[in-house]
């Protein structure tokens, strides 16, 4: 099959430097600028004083091609859809990547685009630059975007770039091909409410109080004109970035002798999958109200607790004699494989795909032998129940469930295998809880 090239914005020079797809695959050599994922990775090219980079798509997923082919503007594959909605958005005004050309091997498509100018909102954000005019600033830019017809299902801090350099602001976008271009007013509200969660993902880690991201949200979608209804609705039904807040004002101790039976239940799971030795250290994380310490004890084990919420910690101090610390399960404050053992029980469930992730990522940094997971199974009554309940009510997600292969891979990623797994009642109920163990060194 014959390689397939399209130059879209390409100068001169360009044409003779990208002009086959072997010549931009020796150009793109070097690591990844990005985390590479396994159908993406970004990778720059800088030769005389220019600065491009090449966007790798090693296939299009199915969602995506049916997407590509029905939606505007219509394309065949991930990187031509990229480059057209950049050529669209710079038709119309709106500052993203210039499109130099998209190449294609088979299942392989390679799209170049010129550096955009600026920095991300992200970088700013880290930095300390943004103040709140240039957010709200930031928060209309996206608006009027949508307004016109843009959707961006991935917007986030990360995508949404401002150049300084004439001292005007200048907003722009990229990453850019899961969207999709249509008529003015056309977004819809599961775009914009997917669009929303993902740039509170995005900030998560920056500490920016709910106030701020309540207000980029609010411009942003005053902005994109949708009517104050849809507005409430948007507004009122986002998941809250944790959970800590809710647990003040006596919740904890309530948390703590809530429903015995089902305690009991649950620590016959654990008691039948637990792969821990006595004498291992072990890392209770979030540890809540402390209710895993008796089992902890009766199996032998030093443990410490850590959770996210203060008035946990305390509580958990009070009932367990152990003194715990307070951390963000995406970024536990300990060296690599630094416990024995880690257990994360009733958590996971909380997390989105991104969030459950990170968490993994940490449990298995710092666990030197086991991982103890719990996880809501997406095929169950339960889940299914939920799920009609939440759809009904056009509500946003508060409990997600994963499968258990999904897991399985998850941590064979990271150097981890299954050694146990039981359910409460499978099919019927949603709670699995698994154990693995570290392979190799």
């Amino acid at each position: 099959m014959r390689d397939e090239i399209e130059f879209f914005e390409a100068d001169t020079e360009e044409r003779e430097r990208f002009s086959d797809f072997e010549r931009i695959l020796e150009a793109c050599d070097s690591e990844p600028v990005l985390p590479a994922n396994r159908l993406r990775s970004v990778h720059r090219v800088t030769d005389s004083g220019r600065t491009w980079f090449v966007k790798r798509f090693r296939a299009t997923q199915r969602k995506n091609q049916w997407r590509n082919l029905t939606t505007e503007p219509r394309a065949r594959f991930d990187g031509t859809r990229e480059a057209r909605v950049s050529e669209a958005l710079r038709a119309q005004g709106t500052n993203a990547p210039r499109p130099v050309v998209v190449a294609r091997r088979r299942g392989e498509t390679l799209y170049v685009c010129a550096e955009l100018g600026g920095r991300s909102l992200r970088e700013l954000c880290v930095d300390g630059i943004p103040d709140r005019a240039l957010a709200d600033r930031a928060a209309r830019a996206s608006g009027s975007m949508f307004r016109s017809g843009f959707a961006l299902p991935d917007l986030s801090a990360d995508h949404l770039f401002v150049d300084l350099a004439d001292g005007e602001p200048r907003f722009a976008v990229l990453d850019l091909h899961n969207a999709t271009i249509g008529k003015p007013g056309s977004v819809s509200e599961r775009t914009l409410r997917r669009s929303l969660r993902r740039f509170r993902r995005s900030v998560r880690d920056l500490d920016l109080p709910v106030a701020i991201q309540l207000r980029f949200a609010m411009l942003l979608l005053l902005e994109s004109g949708v009517d104050a209804e849809a507005r409430r609705r948007l507004l009122a039904h986002f998941p809250p970035l944790d959970t800590r807040a809710k647990y003040s004002a006596g919740r904890p101790e309530r948390y703590a002798t809530r429903n015995p039976k089902r305690h009991g239940r649950e620590i016959e799971l654990l008691n039948a999958v637990w792969p821990g030795q006595p004498g291992e250290f072990v890392l209770d994380l979030p540890c809540g109200a402390g209710r895993l310490g008796e089992f902890l004890t009766e199996k032998g084990h030093r443990f410490v607790g850590a959770d996210g919420a203060f008035p946990m910690l305390v509580t958990a101090a009070d009932r367990t004699g152990q003194q715990g610390f307070a951390a963000d399960a995406t970024e536990i404050p300990l060296a690599d494989r630094a416990v024995d053992g880690a257990v994360c029980f009733r958590f996971l469930h909380h997390c989105g795909d991104e969030v459950r992730r990170s968490v993994l990522h940490e449990l298995t940094r710092v666990a030197r032998r086991f991982v103890v997971l719990s996880t809501f199974h997406p095929i169950s009554t339960h889940n299914l129940q939920r799920e009609v309940r939440r759809r009904l009510r056009n509500e946003a997600p508060r409990r997600f469930a994963v499968s258990n292969s999904r897991l399985d891979q998850e941590m064979r990623q990271r150097g981890f295998r299954l050694v146990a797994r039981r359910a409460q009642s499978p099919m019927l109920r949603d709670l699995w809880v698994s154990a693995f163990e570290r392979t190799g060194d």
